[in-house]
Protein backbone atom coordinates (compact mmCIF):
# COMPACT_ATOMS: atom_id res chain seq x y z
CA UNK A 1 0.00 0.00 0.00
CA UNK A 2 1.60 3.20 -1.04
CA UNK A 3 0.05 5.53 2.15
CA UNK A 4 2.46 8.59 1.27
CA UNK A 5 0.51 8.66 -2.34
CA UNK A 6 -3.16 8.58 -0.48
CA UNK A 7 -2.17 11.46 1.83
CA UNK A 8 -0.95 13.43 -1.03
CA UNK A 9 -4.39 12.47 -2.82
CA UNK A 10 -6.45 13.57 0.34
CA UNK A 11 -4.32 16.25 0.87
CA UNK A 12 -5.47 17.51 -2.67
CA UNK A 13 -8.83 16.82 -1.98
CA UNK A 14 -8.99 18.56 1.05
CA UNK A 15 -7.36 21.94 -0.27
CA UNK A 16 -9.93 21.65 -3.36
CA UNK A 17 -13.09 21.43 -0.74
CA UNK A 18 -11.99 24.04 1.37
CA UNK A 19 -11.25 26.23 -1.44
CA UNK A 20 -14.89 25.74 -3.19
CA UNK A 21 -16.53 26.15 0.68
CA UNK A 22 -14.83 29.80 1.72
CA UNK A 23 -16.28 31.90 -1.01
CA UNK A 24 -19.94 30.14 -0.66
CA UNK A 25 -20.24 31.25 2.89
CA UNK A 26 -19.06 34.92 2.00
CA UNK A 27 -21.95 34.62 -0.52
CA UNK A 28 -24.35 33.75 2.14
CA UNK A 29 -23.26 36.41 3.68
CA UNK A 30 -23.57 38.88 0.92
CA UNK A 31 -27.22 37.61 0.13
CA UNK A 32 -28.45 39.65 2.98
CA UNK A 33 -28.28 43.62 3.28
CA UNK A 34 -24.88 45.30 4.14
CA UNK A 35 -25.94 46.16 7.77
CA UNK A 36 -27.12 42.85 8.35
CA UNK A 37 -24.01 41.77 6.68
CA UNK A 38 -21.85 43.63 9.29
CA UNK A 39 -23.68 43.14 12.29
CA UNK A 40 -22.99 39.47 11.47
CA UNK A 41 -19.25 39.75 10.62
CA UNK A 42 -18.91 41.86 13.56
CA UNK A 43 -20.43 39.13 16.34
CA UNK A 44 -18.69 36.61 14.48
CA UNK A 45 -15.30 38.61 15.34
CA UNK A 46 -16.78 38.47 19.27
CA UNK A 47 -17.91 35.00 19.25
CA UNK A 48 -14.50 33.71 17.87
CA UNK A 49 -12.79 35.12 21.17
CA UNK A 50 -15.10 33.22 23.16
CA UNK A 51 -13.83 29.93 23.38
CA UNK A 52 -15.11 27.03 25.45
CA UNK A 53 -11.78 24.43 25.44
CA UNK A 54 -13.35 22.68 28.07
CA UNK A 55 -16.64 21.09 28.45
CA UNK A 56 -17.09 21.32 32.14
CA UNK A 57 -16.23 25.08 31.79
CA UNK A 58 -18.68 27.10 33.69
CA UNK A 59 -17.62 30.36 32.98
CA UNK A 60 -15.96 31.98 29.61
CA UNK A 61 -14.82 34.94 28.59
CA UNK A 62 -14.32 37.40 25.50
CA UNK A 63 -11.36 39.34 24.92
CA UNK A 64 -13.70 42.80 26.45
CA UNK A 65 -14.36 40.52 29.88
CA UNK A 66 -17.69 40.11 29.04
CA UNK A 67 -18.42 37.09 30.55
CA UNK A 68 -20.24 34.07 29.86
CA UNK A 69 -22.05 30.96 30.79
CA UNK A 70 -20.50 27.82 28.56
CA UNK A 71 -23.93 27.16 27.58
CA UNK A 72 -24.54 31.31 26.63
CA UNK A 73 -21.69 31.18 24.38
CA UNK A 74 -22.45 28.12 22.31
CA UNK A 75 -26.39 29.07 22.12
CA UNK A 76 -24.42 32.57 20.52
CA UNK A 77 -22.36 30.72 18.27
CA UNK A 78 -25.66 28.29 16.67
CA UNK A 79 -27.60 31.66 16.63
CA UNK A 80 -25.02 33.29 14.52
CA UNK A 81 -24.77 30.14 12.22
CA UNK A 82 -28.81 29.94 12.17
CA UNK A 83 -28.37 33.94 10.86
CA UNK A 84 -25.71 32.90 8.23
CA UNK A 85 -27.99 30.20 7.27
CA UNK A 86 -30.84 32.40 6.86
CA UNK A 87 -28.91 35.20 4.75
CA UNK A 88 -28.01 32.06 2.34
CA UNK A 89 -31.26 31.46 1.80
CA UNK A 90 -32.46 34.57 1.51
CA UNK A 91 -34.30 35.46 4.88
CA UNK A 92 -32.75 38.92 5.92
CA UNK A 93 -35.84 38.95 8.30
CA UNK A 94 -35.02 35.65 10.30
CA UNK A 95 -30.98 36.37 10.46
CA UNK A 96 -31.93 39.98 11.93
CA UNK A 97 -34.01 38.56 14.46
CA UNK A 98 -30.72 36.34 15.61
CA UNK A 99 -28.60 38.79 15.20
CA UNK A 100 -30.76 41.12 17.76
CA UNK A 101 -31.28 38.12 20.08
CA UNK A 102 -27.35 37.42 20.18
CA UNK A 103 -26.83 41.33 20.60
CA UNK A 104 -28.98 41.60 23.62
CA UNK A 105 -27.27 38.57 24.96
CA UNK A 106 -23.93 40.46 24.51
CA UNK A 107 -25.15 43.75 26.15
CA UNK A 108 -26.62 42.09 29.14
CA UNK A 109 -22.96 40.55 30.04
CA UNK A 110 -21.34 43.62 28.93
CA UNK A 111 -18.52 44.60 31.65
CA UNK A 112 -20.10 47.50 33.73
CA UNK A 113 -18.04 50.75 33.85
CA UNK A 114 -16.55 52.03 36.96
Amino acid sequence: MNTPHLTLNFSIVVMVASGLLAPAAALAVLACDPATASKLHALERFADFVRVDKPGLARVYAQDGTELTAGEALWMKGQLRSADTACARGDPTGAGQRLEAVERLVQAHAPQNL
